[in-house]
């Protein structure tokens, strides 16, 4: 686990050590097709930064938005 400086929250290391990523390169690693990622950056579902003329995901957005996707997909303990 690497500590955040600011925060001194503990969060788990990038095997890359990138702090974010392009669409396309989002898009890449999810599996998932370059709409699919700007729609969720259009509709907020996916954090987004405009740096000049690119658009960059932070990685904390992308762990986000699967944990997000994996609790929707989770049976939920209530209905069993």
């Amino acid at each position: 686990m690497a500590q955040d400086a600011e925060r001194g929250a503990e969060r788990p290391s990038r095997a890359d050590g990138r702090l974010a990523y392009s669409v396309k390169e989002t898009a890449v690693r999810l599996g998932v097709s370059i709409w699919l990622i700007e729609k969720a950056i259009r509709d907020g579902t996916l954090a987004s930064v405009k740096l000049y003329d690119r658009r960059l995901i932070p990685a904390d957005a992308v762990e986000e938005l699967l944990a997000q996707a994996y609790v929707l997909a989770s049976p939920s303990e209530a209905s069993g």
